[in-house]
């Protein structure tokens, strides 16, 4: 997609940060930090978080960890060096491009991890996690950042076509009402 394109989307998404939360996780961080890594259309790892944030969330993915008896793989999840974090957006899906068995990687999915690893390369992000997902990935929102207010990662793929609005553990928290608006045909 040009630049032009992206900023024209960007500008004309909602302005997320006069929305009330409508939070209802199990805890709470914002923060801001940068994209290392992309693994496809909604994992990433976001680096360079305050020694606080990465604490209170690895301690969070520890304590799931303890609680479900489940290896969650919390080690590989999360860097102490980089303070970095393997994070699943919340509420949305995005097809298969990475999965380990290959029938469930479908072209659908390569397009948006491709749309993604352009987009967010190196990018600023603000962020919120509010969760430790099935797979021991903080579930987070990325948001703002390098690309101003108003604008989130999900509601953004979920616009262009890129991901599924989900709410199957629940409404995003923070930001229901834009998801849907978005998700509707």
């Amino acid at each position: 997609m040009r630049l032009s394109s992206v900023f024209s989307v960007l500008l004309a998404a909602p302005l997320l940060v006069f929305s009330a939360p409508v939070f209802s996780g199990s805890f709470e961080v914002f923060g801001s930090g940068e994209i290392y890594w992309v693994a496809d259309g909604d994992t990433m790892i976001v680096t360079g978080l305050t020694e606080a944030n990465y604490a209170t969330i690895k301690r969070q993915a520890e304590e799931a960890q303890s609680n479900t008896g489940r290896d969650l793989r919390v080690e590989d999840r999360f860097n102490d060096r980089h303070r970095s974090m393997l994070v699943r957006i919340g509420n949305i899906d995005t097809p298969e491009s990475v999965h380990p068995d290959p029938s469930r990687n479908t072209a659908e999915g390569q397009a948006a991890s491709d749309y993604v690893k352009d987009l967010m390369a190196d990018a600023r992000v603000d962020y919120v996690c509010w969760d430790i997902g099935h797979w021991g990935r903080p579930i987070c929102s990325l948001y703002g950042g390098d690309f101003g207010a108003g604008w989130d990662l999900g509601v953004h793929l979920v616009d262009q076509g890129y991901a599924d609005y989900i709410d199957d553990f629940g409404p995003h928290p923070y930001w229901p009402e834009i998801y849907e608006q978005v998700s509707r045909p």
